[in-house]
């Protein structure tokens, strides 16, 4: 560790107009505004350092255990294993240019540590062909505050890892545990299980409107003890395939409480799903089914590209059945909705997914029908003050109050996602008009008085109880 007279010597000696009081009382204010337990008093001092315009170093050749790593090092190296690799993820920079990163986390037998690794270097996973329990040495890292002043490792540009021995450092499997072990909230834990339940898969749309996706099935041991397991957007592959009776081990997993009572354990992306033994599964149920159906366009939104590059749009649409569902037209035949954006009816031959939504992605699965005012069915307009929550997609008629404001938002996951919201109003009452990603373009160059009708807007409820209004890929404005 470094030598905390020493450090406050070098900082005397660079700021003759500061004290040593002065500064031990910076200290203790640091300490107390960071908080958690997380932050040394030489932590403190490489933050109040910063502040001043100070420039401290602390280097050591010597690896450093995790649990001594402090808040403002610099240059330092640690040996640990690997517990999780994260996917890598892109995040765009002050300049405007686009970068990446990759997380994982270490753990040396005593502690745990998230450490980032950014651009160039998030690479040298994939390059030193790393896999969790690894033991590596990482050095050249510097030490951040995190988000929950918890210290935040990160990879500097000239870091290098390598891959090395010690047979010191205890194997991740010592924190292994059957789910009739599992008895309070505890994180970074490994589960030794049997899957009792065939998984099955769910799709949502996160407030920011973020497409996410989770598996879940029930697990438990030989002795009893079953638990549910819940693994949000793990990237692992034939999840779905595994009959009950296989057996895994799942590192990198929580247990939280259940809403039912009880525990319930949960992974994420940076969850190692290993094999042990598999069972064949039941042959799952058909996620889509052949559908064939006319309709009345009630909306549709703007065109944008799937992640294979292939032309998108999204409409909603209300059959002749009455029920409403969302038309997602992939590939040329988008282009039919695209040229005629005041179409009203339309025939559809696609595939239909979760009973509402109808993917079209065939040359001629959509045919525009000529349709008389008889036929076409309009959507009913609600008022504010009757906005409901989990309802259907909402159509109204209000007035802008507000200028649309934007701002960037640093996610969880850490990626950067542009927000926009607004104020609206009618005679019941008045509610904020809220976009985030690419559909931020529809809302953004609104200005007070304008009259609006608004298409396809889904009704969120925030933290404080309050229902908004959401933009969806199908939404649209209509400026009256």
């Amino acid at each position: 560790m470094p030598d905390f007279k020493k450090l406050l010597q070098d900082m005397l000696a660079q700021r003759s107009d500061m004290t040593e009081k002065k500064i031990l009382s910076l200290v203790e204010q640091k300490k107390k505004k960071v908080g958690g337990g997380y932050l040394t008093d030489q932590g403190a001092l490489f933050l109040v350092a910063s502040d001043l315009g100070i420039s401290l170093d602390y280097s050591s050749s010597q690896d450093l255990p995790l649990k001594e790593v402090f808040i403002g090092a610099n240059n330092i190296a640690v040996k640990a294993r690997l517990f999780a690799i994260y996917p890598a993820k892109g995040y765009e920079k002050k300049d405007g240019t686009k970068g990446e990163f990759r997380r994982i986390v270490l753990f040396d037998g005593e502690s745990f540590a998230k450490l980032t690794l950014w651009d160039d270097k998030v690479k040298l996973i994939d390059e030193l062909a790393l896999k969790v329990n690894d033991i590596v040495r990482i050095s050249s890292i510097y030490v951040r505050s995190g988000l929950d002043g918890s210290p935040a490792l990160n990879l500097g540009q000239k870091g290098t890892i390598e891959v090395v021995t010690d047979e010191s450092i205890p194997s991740i499997m010592s924190r292994v545990k059957k789910p009739s072990q599992i008895k309070d909230i505890e994180q970074q834990v490994v589960l030794d299980c049997i899957v009792k339940t065939q998984p099955r898969k769910s799709e949502y749309t996160t407030q920011d409107g973020r497409q996410g996706m989770l598996v879940q099935f029930n697990a438990g041991s030989e002795d009893g003890g079953d638990i549910r397991i819940v693994l949000w957007n793990n990237p692992t592959e034939g999840l779905l395939d595994l009959g009950a009776g296989s057996k895994l081990i799942l590192s990198n997993v929580r247990s939280k409480a259940a809403s039912s009572g009880g525990l319930e354990v949960h992974g994420d992306e940076g969850t190692f799903v290993q094999v042990i033994s598999q069972t064949t599964a039941k042959q799952p149920t058909p996620q889509s089914t052949a559908i064939e159906v006319e309709g009345t366009v009630l909306s549709m939104g703007d065109k944008r590209f799937t992640k294979n590059g292939l032309p998108s749009v999204q409409a909603l649409m209300i059959g002749i059945d009455y029920k409403i569902y969302t038309v997602i037209a992939i590939g040329n035949v988008s282009q039919v909705l695209l040229d005629k954006r005041d179409l009203k009816k339309v025939k559809l031959k696609g595939r239909l997914v979760d009973e509402k939504r109808i993917i079209c992605d065939e040359e001629n699965s959509i045919e525009p029908l000529k349709a008389s005012a008889k036929d076409v069915k309009e959507a009913v307009l609600t008022k504010l003050n009757k906005l409901e929550e989990n309802s259907m997609p909402i159509f109204c008629d209000v007035i802008a109050l507000s200028k649309a404001n934007s701002d960037e938002i640093v996610t969880k996951e850490g990626e950067t996602v542009r927000r926009t919201e607004l104020i609206v109003g009618d005679e019941t009452g008045e509610t904020k008009l809220a976009a985030w990603r690419e559909d931020v373009k529809i809302i953004s160059g609104l200005q007070p008085g304008e009259r609006l009708r608004l298409k396809g807007f889904q009704v969120q409820k925030g933290k404080d109880g309050t229902l908004s209004l959401l933009a969806k890929p199908y939404s649209s404005i209509e400026r009256n």
